[in-house]
Parts: C-alpha cells; structure tokens; sequence
C-alpha cells in the first residue's frame, strides 16, 4: 500500500519528537543541575510531560485522518448500495 505525503511527514514527525524529548530532557537536566538535582529533575520531567502531550496530540491528528478516510469509504459504499437497490426496485416494478 502506497503511503500518503501527510503520513510520512507525521511519521517524521513523530520520530524528532521522540528524539527531542530524549535530547532536550538531557538539556534540561545539563542546564539545571548546577542550581541542584530537585530543580533539575523537576524541569527535566515538566519538559517531558509537555513533549508528550504534543507527541499525543500529533497522533490524535492521524487518527481523526484515519477516521474521516473510512467514513469517506463507508460513505461511498453505501451510495453505492443505495443505488444498486434503488436501480433494482425500479427494475421490479
């Protein structure tokens, strides 16, 4: 199956924000560790928690893709339907 120019930029996506999460907690920590290690970690973990949420919200952006392409098949398969039978009720008359 042919994959579609929106997904492989939300699979890129997806993967620097994993890779930003890693680098940017060791940032984070590296920065603030001279001010202490409850500092530090605190931040380091506030970081994180914000990168996931963006992570979270980069797959809630695929799944209402998914979503609205099926309906769209559905939606299609069904008029079809509707016409077959339509066509045939008008055919046994």
């Amino acid at each position: 199956m042919r994959e579609s120019l929106f997904n492989k930029i939300l699979s890129f996506l997806h993967g620097a924000s994993i890779a930003f999460i890693a680098l940017g907690a060791f940032a984070t920590f590296t920065y603030f560790s001279p001010f202490g290690l409850a500092p530090a970690l605190s931040l380091s973990f506030v970081f994180i928690f914000i990168s996931l949420v963006i992570i979270l919200w980069i797959d809630s952006i695929n799944v209402k893709r998914m979503t609205l392409s099926e309906m769209k098949r559905q939606t299609e398969i069904l008029e079809r339907m509707e016409k077959t039978l339509h066509d045939k009720e008008l055919s046994d008359n």
